[in-house]
C-alpha cells in the first residue's frame, strides 16, 4: 500500500495546473494549489499551456473574460487542450455557460 501512496504522491508532485491569468483570483488559486502540493502556473499566453495537466479559469465577469480570452488569442488554445483531454475547471455559473459555448459547436442542438 505504501508503494501506491508514494506513486500517487510522485504523480501529484509532477502535476502542473494552469491558472488563467487574465482577471482576478490568480494568486489565491495558485496558493491553494501549493497548499495541497500541486504546482500551479499562471497562464497568459499559448506557450504557457505546455506541460499542463489542467486549467483553472478563476471567477470574474464572464463577458469580460470571454473578450480577454479572444484578445489574448487563447480561445482556440483552450478548445484544443480540452479536446485533447485537458481537465478545465471554472467556479462560476457564467464561466460554465461560456465554456460550453466555446467547447461545443452548437450547445443548444448538441
Amino acid at each position: 500500500m505504501a508503494e501506491k501512496e508514494t506513486s500517487a504522491q510522485h504523480h501529484i508532485q509532477k502535476t502542473t495546473i494552469g491558472v488563467l491569468d487574465l482577471q482576478g483570483d490568480v494568486l489565491e488559486h495558485l496558493d491553494h494549489l501549493a497548499r495541497i502540493g500541486i504546482r500551479g502556473q499562471p497562464v497568459k499566453t499559448s506557450a504557457d499551456f505546455s506541460n499542463l495537466s489542467g486549467l483553472i479559469i478563476p471567477g470574474g465577469e464572464s463577458t469580460c473574460l470571454s473578450r480577454l480570452i479572444r484578445i489574448f488569442g487563447l480561445d482556440d488554445q483552450i478548445k484544443q487542450a480540452f479536446q485533447k483531454g485537458m481537465k478545465i475547471w471554472g467556479p462560476a455559473q457564467g464561466r460554465f455557460y461560456w465554456l460550453v459555448r466555446l467547447l461545443v459547436k452548437n450547445p443548444i442542438s448538441g
